[in-house]
């Protein structure tokens, strides 16, 4: 008996490891689904399963052409157990392996159109199994997310085959009975029967008869044949017209042209690969970013689907976008594996599964292909940037490897008391390695701003070295957009330009959209302008790009409503946000901030005390311990400021000033903060302190302090 398919030895192969089958279940199994299959379809199917096991296909044996010949069939059921995903068995490499490029090569494809537009593959897993990550990972790196017919019994401490007849169905906690699973796998097979028989190629169906062929079919006169004719073309031009108006909705629609790049699985054993392999899918989602028509959800909102067990459908729900780029990647001392996985998310099907192998040195070029294969299938408009897109200016990939630490490591110390020796190296070893990778000087300047504005490296010290750096930049790559919201940042922070400020701000806007640092410089720019409400708005905007520092986004609104004075409902939202975020050092002593203002001194003090970072540094514990009256503690606080000032270490002028304002020595403040002006350290953070922050009101009837604020650049 032969397959119903033309060229095809088999309806149906059954994969199993024999271990699986020392019970008869495997057996079983196949009995109950060649009698499904006969009260489910109209043509007999045959089925290839090994129950001999002295046919040739013993795991000790050898694959050869005979086997080739039986793997040649519609349908490929592999019985996924515990032992069956192992590279070395030889159900997996010299079956299931062998298939799916088998399948991916001959007339039909491993993917088919069903009748209802959905996507089935011709791999039909039957899981027996709950699998171990790792099994689950490998499998899902061959045929992408896992659709199975499960035939599991599953309850505490169990975890076996689901069985034809059981003695207590009531305990199985997956509630699936075998009867409706068989059917469900007859019905499966029957739907990718017919998808093959729908698509109507003339080499796939051989009982059914081929257009043209009237030697045998009289009925099929000219007449028939013409209207038969006509009917296709109205057909033919009405999907025409109705693929075009879907694929311009896809286009139009700003949920359909969304896109959520998922981390991708990295199968690497291996610690020299590590880095590399979790940066591909993030650099990416980078450049498909750069599209003004895609979408694309900034990689922090995309981590924390890393490993996911969420459906593709609830992830694109969440992330709210249309479809998900998800896969694996395997490295080697000479090439990288990847196998990228298209979802949509709306019909909950998948657009495609593409492997690309390229060289270990091809990095860029591996990037660069999936990204494109999206862009394509998705049919975005690249608005004139075919060529940008197109060519990712490759680097040097250990000097990129080096690139990436320092990113990762810049990333992490923001919300943390920084120190520039384990970011601005990496950055500047990658540049000696290769000097054309400018992402990397723009990794040196955001270093400096941000430790600027941290009050731990001095403006005149910081701004050299800032100005360098993004002018290297700018030579190399003009159309860099993070270049442009650190040039921003660094308008306002240094040279108090509100114009270029929003000349860069808008360019940035225009390369880089998703980008949430542009949204943290408009909130800065707003709190200048006195436009708290504008501020807030910049500053959610930023968390919501970036859901991993929300917290942080979150302090900066605090700011704003502390210069707002609003201190009664930051306070309540302030008290919430810490209870809820125990490690958040920077909400701590903002609330100690808000606390001395509702003089609430003891909650100050308790608060701040929190802080890991000691309560010497905590110098705002100085307008708390005045109030209390703990001169010993006041000037302790002092001490540690001034020592560190005579060992040479950097703290900023306007430090000092608070702690002597505190204790009321009006003068000596208006002293140290004119230092802080003339120095510009701190930037415009320190500005807005100095012409805002409520803990210098005492200052305001001042002659030394009129004389300060006419000294400050307005924009």
């Amino acid at each position: 008996m032969t397959s119903l398919s033309k060229g095809f030895e088999y309806d149906i192969f059954i994969s199993y490891r024999h271990n699986d089958n020392l019970d008869g279940w495997v057996t079983d199994f196949v009995s109950s689904l060649e009698k499904e299959l006969k009260s489910t379809l109209k043509d007999e199917v045959t089925i290839y399963f090994d129950k001999n096991p002295h046919d040739g296909l013993l795991e000790s044996h050898q694959v050869n052409e005979s086997l080739k010949e039986k793997l040649k069939c519609v349908i490929f059921i592999p019985i996924i157990s515990q032992t069956y995903c192992d590279p070395k068995s030889f159900a997996w490499g010299n079956e299931f392996l062998v298939f799916k490029q088998l399948a991916s090569e001959d007339q039909v494809g491993l993917k088919l159109k069903l009748k209802n537009g959905n996507v089935a593959s011709r791999i039909l897993p039957v899981r027996i199994h709950e699998l171990d990550d790792e099994d689950t990972t490998v499998l899902e790196n061959e045929i992408g997310p896992i659709r199975s017919i499960d035939f599991i019994f599953k309850s505490n401490g169990v975890n076996r085959p689901l069985l034809n007849r059981e003695e207590h169905p009531q305990d199985n906690q997956s509630k699936t009975f075998y009867r409706d699973q068989i059917n469900k796998v007859a019905n499966a097979s029957k739907e990718i029967f017919s998808a093959i028989g729908h698509q109507g190629s003339p080499s796939k169906i051989s009982h059914y008869p081929l257009a043209g062929d009237r030697s045998k079919y009289s009925f099929f006169s000219p007449r028939l044949l013409t209207a038969i004719g006509t009917v296709g073309l109205m057909l033919s031009l009405a999907f025409w017209l109705w693929f075009s108006l879907r694929q311009s909705k896809l286009t139009n629609d700003g949920l359909k042209t969304s896109v959520a790049v998922i981390p991708f699985k990295n199968l690497n054993r291996t610690a020299e690969n590590e880095v590399i392999c979790s940066s591909l899918s993030e650099d990416i989602l980078t450049q498909l970013a750069s599209l003004p028509d895609l979408h694309v959800p900034s990689p922090s909102s995309s981590n924390q689907y890393a490993d996911s067990k969420k459906l593709a459908k609830q992830i694109g729900q969440e992330l709210g976008v249309r479809y998900i780029l998800e896969g694996s990647i395997l490295a080697t001392e000479d090439e990288f594996r990847i196998n990228a996985i298209l979802t949509d998310t709306e019909l909950d099907e998948i657009v495609w599964t593409k492997p690309f192998t390229r060289k270990r040195s091809e990095y860029f070029k591996a990037q660069n292909d999936v990204a494109h294969s999206v862009v394509t299938s998705l049919h975005i408009n690249l608005r004139g940037r075919s060529e940008e897109f197109e060519n990712v200016r490759p680097f040097d990939l250990k000097a990129y490897e080096m690139y990436k630490i320092g990113l990762h490591n810049l990333e992490n110390q923001l919300t943390s008391l920084p120190t520039l020796n384990n970011i601005v190296p990496y950055f500047e070893k990658a540049l000696l390695m290769d000097s054309s990778l400018y992402p990397a000087y723009v990794g040196i300047a955001n270093s400096y701003i941000m430790y600027n504005t941290y009050g731990r490296i001095s403006a005149a010290e910081a701004y050299p070295k800032i100005k360098a750096a993004l002018d290297h930049g700018m030579r190399l790559n003009p159309n860099y957009g993070p270049l442009y919201s650190a040039y921003a940042i660094f308008a306002i922070q240094f040279d108090y330009d509100e114009e270029s400020f929003l000349r860069y701000n808008s360019k940035a806007m225009e390369l880089d959209a998703n980008n949430d640092k542009i949204y943290f410089n408009q909130g800065l720019y707003y709190l200048y302008k006195q436009e708290f409400k504008e501020s807030i708005e910049a500053f959610v905007k930023a968390g919501e790009l970036s859901p991993d520092r929300k917290n942080d986004y979150f302090d900066w609104q605090a700011v704003g409503s502390y210069l707002n004075r609003d201190f009664v409902n930051i306070a309540r939202q302030l008290e919430d946000h810490v209870n809820a975020n125990t490690e958040d050092e920077r909400a701590k002593w903002d609330l100690g901030l808000v606390y001395i203002q509702l003089k609430e001194y003891q909650k100050a003090v308790n608060i701040l005390k929190e802080r890991t970072h000691g309560t010497e540094t905590n110098w705002i514990l100085a307008n708390a311990y005045w109030a209390l009256h703990d001169t010993v503690a006041y000037n302790k606080v002092l001490q540690y400021q001034l020592q560190k000032i005579e060992r040479g270490e950097y703290v900023p002028p306007a430090v000092i000033g608070h702690i002597y304002l505190a204790r009321g020595e009006k003068e000596k403040a208006c002293e140290w903060i004119n230092k802080q002006i003339d120095s510009k350290d701190g930037g415009l953070f320190w500005l807005l302190m100095i012409t805002l922050d409520p803990r210098l009101d005492p200052l305001k009837n001042q002659p030394c302090y009129q004389k300060l604020l006419k000294k400050i650049p307005r924009m």
